[in-house]
């Protein structure tokens, strides 16, 4: 397997893109973000500052900060500010002051997500019931519906004025053929008196957009929005490409297309916004991620050229769940009934995120913390580096037996890229030998494959005063005196020094005065507490959580539900649930919907801050229920008592 790379200079040509957050200033180019004048690769994290209680605000974005994440995302959903017609909230949850201040204190700049329409599986895509009662021409240039945008633009504003924490700006989600409409916003919002550096748009579904808006990407582990209840086909998002775009994501608002040539390669720099830190389950398709489905993505994007990686979701949360004035539950989440195509939980929308919804820390985000260290080490050198690709690729999605490899180099030095990898998919070990022709000379690096493992490592790393021809393991760290390396699943840390000797990594500790060090990979488990009891009860609650639930085929469930209490010792915050069934919901004792879950095998966290009693209903999963219900576990069908523990996040 040949790659051949050239010396090429990148094009660090500025847009019109520019400005200061935090302090620091950034440009955009052609090719990359200069921050402060230097090549720059980001790593944006998604936390809804309205899903997640404002008094955890500060402890999760420090969580999300040593997970190496250094710039936070948020949509703003418009019916969690004006749920009733002119009248904003902006307080607790919902108040996006607070929230960009508590990003600055902690050195984090904002990227602000301000629609008016967000989409994130909130009812409507945001847009506030009484707008859609209006029967407006609604992410049009409709007079008065763009009356509507701008108040609520205006009052964003009003909170926001003297924020000097914001690095960008994205104008509406997921639209594809309206740029004047685009265009419009973005003036609306720069005549109210919003400045960032970075303006940006979502670009899949082949968008066409303004040349002031920059285009930014995504890709997902699985699709749960499309309506099949069988495993997918080999996923884009896994391999090597020059394409950015993977021609999934959206499909359920846009349908599918196919993955072209980017529309605004060489215009702008290859930025994401959206790669998936997991999926949020619906009702008809429930994927469970490991930490290669999610830590994959990453390495495929950056391989492939990406100078901005944005994960979406990297903290989940749970919808605002509040009570009319007639005492009914007022729920925000998305659903068939609301005209969309698939049904989500009402309250959690925890996505499989590195960092769950109640703030537990999943093996993805261990996993993703490496590659955020190999960045911060490396992303200004790898920032200029063109990506380069085999003579020989796959020649199909479904082709899983040609190595996918890449490199990117200055032309002289550079890093590989290896996936073999690709969810729900088994992908069996493979040796392969890489020779990479620079300008002047020729490399070769026999390695393996490892099966479903995925991986960055050097060639021509400079360390000291010596050049070693290369190392396989990523570093992550590296100071004049030391540089720290992570191992690579099913790889051996190999060194082969610049005579062409190849010896075990930790066998070489000192390379001209320079230390190096092997870690040991850090991945801790969940600290589970002593089971608490819970007791099988007579039914007392509501259908409600689950009454509007649909299969695929329109049928509804019909209510077979189970409840069981539980009484919550004191000083326990969270609990970890293993339940068994089709779907569940968890009640405080005067009945408000604490939180729900479509049954798929893996943990299910609940936040029991003041709950003495917690009430469960578990809807178990019946015979006609089997085929219209895609899992990727083992879910057996009947009543089984679910299983309570306390645990440490």
């Amino acid at each position: 397997m040949i790659i051949h790379v050239q010396q090429q200079k990148p094009d660090l040509t500025p847009t019109w893109m520019s400005g200061t957050a935090a302090g620091r200033s950034y440009t955009v180019t052609h090719d990359c973000i200069l921050r402060d004048g230097k090549p720059y690769i980001y790593r944006m994290g998604e936390l809804h500052y309205s899903r997640v209680p404002e008094q955890d605000w500060e402890t999760e974005l420090r969580k999300m900060r040593d997970g190496g994440i250094d710039v936070i995302a948020s949509y703003v959903f418009w019916n969690h500010h004006e749920s009733r017609e002119g009248v904003f909230n902006f307080t607790g949850r919902r108040d996006i002051r607070r929230f960009a201040d508590t990003c600055a204190a902690l050195g984090l700049p904002f990227f602000l997500r301000i629609g008016p329409w967000a989409h994130g599986e909130a009812r409507y895509g945001g847009f506030p019931d009484w707008l859609i009662a209006k029967k407006l021409h609604l992410r049009s240039m409709d007079p008065t519906y763009m009356a509507y945008v701008r108040r609520l633009y205006t009052h964003i504003y009003e909170e926001l004025a003297g924020c000097g924490n914001l690095i960008g700006i994205q104008v509406e989600n997921e639209l594809t053929g309206d740029a004047e409409y685009l265009a419009t916003l973005q003036k609306m919002l720069v005549d109210i008196g919003f400045t960032a550096p970075i303006w940006s748009a979502t670009a899949w579904g082949q968008a066409k957009l303004p040349d002031t808006l920059c285009p930014m990407y995504g890709g997902y582990p699985d699709a749960p929005w499309v309506g099949y209840t069988h495993a997918l086909s080999p996923n884009a998002n896994y391999f090597f490409s020059h394409v950015r775009e993977d021609g999934l994501i959206g499909s359920d608002m846009l349908g599918e297309t196919d993955g072209t040539e980017d529309l605004y390669r060489g215009k702008y720099p290859f930025l994401t916004c959206e790669l998936g830190g997991g999926n949020q389950n619906t009702y008809h398709r429930r994927p469970i991620f490991s930490e290669t489905d999610i830590t994959a993505l990453a390495v495929c994007k950056l391989g492939s050229g990406a100078n901005g990686l944005g994960y979406y979701m990297y903290h989940g949360g749970v919808n605002p769940v509040e009570r009319d004035a007639k005492g009914a539950l007022v729920t925000y989440q998305e659903s068939r009934v609301t005209g969309y195509p698939t049904d989500c939980p009402i309250v959690s929308y925890d996505f499989h995120a590195p960092i769950g919804d109640c703030g537990q820390v999943r093996d993805s985000y261990y996993g993703l913390r490496d590659i955020h260290r190999f960045l911060d080490a490396f992303g200004e050198k790898l920032a200029v580096m063109a990506p380069y690709f085999p003579d020989e690729m796959p020649h199909e999605l479904s082709d899983t037996s040609t190595p996918r490899i890449a490199v990117r180099s200055d032309g002289e030095s550079g890093f590989v890229f290896y996936n073999n990898h690709i969810h729900g998919r088994k992908m069996t070990e493979k040796r392969v030998t890489l020779t990479v022709n620079t300008a002047t000379e020729t490399h070769t690096f026999p390695f393996t494959l490892p099966e479903n493992g995925c991986g960055i490592f050097p060639f021509c790393l400079r360390i000291g005063r010596k050049i070693v021809r290369y190392v396989t393991a990523m570093p992550v760290e590296r100071t004049e005196t030391q540089i720290r390396f992570v191992p690579l699943y099913g790889v051996d840390a190999v060194i082969c020094l610049a005579d062409g000797t190849v010896h075990p990594l930790a066998e070489c500790p000192v390379i001209d005065g320079v230390s190096l060090v092997v870690e040991k990979p850090v991945r801790p488990a969940a600290r589970l507490g002593k089971r608490i009891p819970c007791v099988r009860t007579k039914n007392t609650l509501s259908f409600a959580a689950f009454s509007h639930l649909r299969r695929l085929d329109e049928s509804a469930l019909v209510d077979h539900t189970v409840e069981y209490t539980a009484e919550i010792p004191e000083n326990v915050d969270t609990v970890a649930v293993r339940v068994v069934g089709n779907v569940a919901a968890a009640y405080a004792a005067d009945g408000m919907l604490l939180s729900d879950y479509f049954c798929d095998g893996d943990l299910w966290y609940i936040d029991v801050r003041q709950v003495q009693k917690l009430r469960l209903q578990v809807q178990p999963l019946l015979p006609e229920d089997r085929g219209t219900i895609y899992f990727e576990t083992d879910m057996p069908e009947g009543i089984i008592e679910p299983e309570i523990y306390p645990v440490d996040i």
